[in-house]
C-alpha cells in the first residue's frame, strides 16, 4: 500500500512539473533562476539545521527561534516554497537560503545528500513526504515548529492514510499552535506531539523598521497636518471582490480626513490596486519611488517588500485585510505587538 502510495504521489508530481516549470519560466526573474535548486543541486552549506518554511509570514514565525539556534552556535540552512521571503530571510540571518527541492525521492535524496542536516525544522505545516524520508534515512530528526493542522487537511490526510502513514509517523517532535492541532496530528499517527503556542505571538518588531515608520508618519503630518493615518493592511481579492474597492466604498466620506496606507497582501498585486486607485480618480504615492523631498499624497501604496513593522508603526488604526472576503483574515500579531488598534471585517 505504501508503495502504491508512493507511487501515485510521485506520478502526480511528474505530471505537475511541465506546466510548473513553464509558469516560473515566463515569470521570469529570480523564480526562473531557481530551478537549479529545485533539483536539489543548491551549493553545500555544511552540516547545519535545516529550516524550511513556505513564505514570509511562516519565516516570521520562526525567526526568533531561528535567531536563538545561531545566537548558541549552530549554523543554519534554510529553504522556502515562495520567492517572497528569501533576500528577507538572508539578510535577518545571515544565512544561505535556497529554494525547496522538489519532492521527488531522487532529488530530495540529492540535496539531503550534499546538505547532510544535523536537524530538519518544518514550519507551520511544511509536510513533504519524500523529504522526510529522506531526512530520516540520513539518521537526522525531523520536527514541525509552529505546527498547525486544519481540519480540512486533516481529513484529507485520514482518507489517504495508508499513503500518509509513513509520513506522519516520521515526525520525531511535533510543536503544536493548540491542542486542535495537536490532536489532528496524533490522530494521523504523529508519535510526539507537545503543544507549545503560537510562535507568531513571540515576535518584535524590527526596530529599523519601526524608525523607517516613524519618520514616514513625520513625512505625513507635514503634508496633511491633522489628519489621523488609517492602514489598510495586507488586503485580498478572492472570486472577482477586491477588498480595495470594498474599502474605498466604505471610506468614501472620510476621504478628505485621513491618510491611507494601502498595502496588498501579495506584491504581484500591487499594480491591481494602483489601477482600482486611479480609475476613482485619486492620487497616491508608491512608496518604492517617493523621492525625500517630495510631499507625499494622501493616499500612499504600501509596495515595499517586509516592510509591515514600518505601516504598523507609521498608523493611528489598522484594518486586517482577507477579512472582507471570505479568506479567513490575516494574521494581526504584527499591529497588537505596537499596540495598535485593530479593525477588520466578519470572516476573521
Amino acid at each position: 500500500m505504501q508503495a502504491l502510495g508512493r507511487a501515485a504521489y510521485a506520478l502526480v508530481l511528474a505530471l505537475l512539473l511541465p506546466a510548473y516549470a513553464l509558469a516560473k519560466l515566463r515569470r521570469g526573474g529570480p523564480a526562473a533562476l531557481r530551478l537549479r535548486e529545485r533539483w536539489g543541486l543548491a551549493p553545500p552549506a555544511g552540516a547545519a539545521v535545516w529550516a524550511n518554511f513556505a513564505s514570509l509570514g511562516e519565516f516570521n514565525a520562526c525567526k526568533e527561534l531561528l535567531l536563538a539556534l545561531q545566537q548558541r552556535g549552530h549554523r543554519l540552512l534554510l529553504t522556502h516554497s515562495a520567492e517572497a521571503a528569501r533576500a528577507i530571510a538572508a539578510r535577518a540571518t545571515g544565512a544561505p537560503v535556497h529554494a525547496l527541492p522538489l519532492d521527488f525521492a531522487s532529488t530530495m535524496a540529492r540535496f539531503v545528500r550534499r546538505q547532510r542536516p544535523r536537524l530538519c525544522l518544518l514550519v507551520e505545516q511544511e509536510l513533504w513526504p519524500n523529504l522526510v524520508d529522506q531526512v530520516r534515512r540520513r539518521g537526522a530528526p525531523v520536527a514541525v515548529v509552529n505546527a498547525r493542522l486544519s481540519r480540512r487537511t486533516a481529513r484529507r490526510h485520514a482518507r489517504l492514510f495508508p499513503f500518509t502513514r509513513r509520513l506522519f509517523e516520521g515526525l520525531d517532535l511535533v510543536c503544536a499552535q493548540d491542542a486542535d492541532a495537536a490532536r489532528r496530528f496524533r490522530a494521523l499517527g504523529a508519535p510526539r506531539v507537545e503543544v507549545t503556542g503560537n510562535m507568531k505571538f513571540d515576535r518584535r518588531p524590527d526596530a529599523a523598521k519601526v524608525a523607517e515608520g516613524e519618520a514616514l508618519r513625520r513625512r505625513l503630518n507635514e503634508a496633511w497636518p491633522g489628519r489621523p493615518v488609517l492602514l489598510l493592511a495586507s488586503t485580498r481579492a478572492h472570486r472577482g471582490q477586491a477588498e480595495e474597492k470594498l474599502l474605498l466604498d466604505a471610506l468614501a466620506p472620510l476621504l478628505a480626513k485621513v491618510v491611507l496606507l494601502l498595502v496588498p497582501r501579495h506584491l504581484e498585486r500591487m499594480d491591481e490596486a494602483a489601477k482600482i486607485l486611479a480609475g476613482r480618480g485619486l492620487a497616491y504615492s508608491r512608496r518604492s519611488s517617493l523621492a525625500p523631498d517630495a510631499r507625499p499624497a494622501a493616499m500612499v501604496l504600501g509596495d515595499t517588500l517586509g516592510s509591515m513593522d514600518c505601516y504598523v508603526a507609521c498608523a493611528d488604526l489598522v484594518f486586517m485585510g482577507a477579512s472582507l472576503v471570505a479568506k479567513g483574515g490575516q494574521n494581526p500579531m504584527e499591529a497588537f505587538v505596537q499596540g495598535k488598534a485593530v479593525l477588520c471585517g466578519p470572516h476573521m
